[in-house]
């Protein structure tokens, strides 16, 4: 998936550097100014889902991901991070410690996750 339309030049890039100097929070918002210029950029909101999924917020990662699918539905990568998201809930329910809720995310983990290693 590669960044499309009047945000494939610098501001995803500079997203994408950001994630590179685990920045997430910053990154984050990069990505929500490239769908300020592109709302139709499935990539910014596919990594927008990756990086709230990682610090713990599964509700705003799924609208993420939900959105990307409803542009673009034949990546089959949306569709396992909308599965993967639906099951937390329940993952939690069984486990006997369900996952925190945090801010910090190792930076080694939200790399793998997020694509960038």
């Amino acid at each position: 998936m590669e960044l499309q339309g009047p945000a494939a030049g610098e501001p995803g890039e500079d997203a994408k550097a950001l994630l590179d100097q685990g920045k997430l929070l910053e990154a984050e918002r990069t990505f929500e100014g490239v769908l300020e210029l592109d709302p139709a950029n499935v990539e910014a909101r596919s990594m927008l889902a990756k990086i709230t999924f990682s610090r713990g917020d599964v509700e705003t990662a799924l609208k993420w991901v939900t959105e990307a699918i409803e542009r673009d539905d034949s990546v089959g990568e949306l569709h396992y991070l909308k599965a993967l998201f639906l099951m937390m809930p329940m993952i939690n329910a069984h486990s006997p410690t369900p996952a925190p809720k945090t801010r910090s995310v190792s930076r080694r983990f939200s790399y793998a996750f997020i694509g960038i290693v």
